[in-house]
């Protein structure tokens, strides 16, 4: 069994077509699962930043969970695509806008 995973410091060449280097060393880490990349010291995430990005989540997926006195249920619900806005707008929507007391929580558990 590997107990280290592999790790790599290309140039900036090397990454600079990063699918083509992603390609070249995924044949040398077969059998690891992962690999460690240590971009170059000059290399910059993004010029432009984030905010104009917009993919499309094909199969964004609803999780459902169920239950009480720690019999739990999860059911994960493929949803049709949306794009990236859309879902954040949707998770910003569903956050818990105030938090549960603790002395209420335990009330809620059954410690049987």
């Amino acid at each position: 069994m590997k107990t280290t995973i592999p790790v790599f410091s290309p140039t900036m060449q090397e990454f600079s077509d990063f699918e083509k280097y992603v390609e070249n060393i995924e044949n040398l880490s077969k059998g690891f699962g992962m690999v460690k990349v240590i971009p170059p010291q000059n290399w910059c995430a993004r010029k432009k930043g984030y905010n104009l990005i917009n993919p499309a989540i094909s199969h964004p997926i609803k999780q459902v969970v169920t239950g009480l006195a720690g019999k739990y249920q999860v059911v994960l619900l493929s949803q049709k695509s949306m794009s990236y806005k859309s879902f954040k707008q949707y998770a910003i929507k569903r956050e818990i806008k105030e938090s549960i007391p603790i002395e209420d929580i335990e009330r809620m558990v059954n410690y049987t």
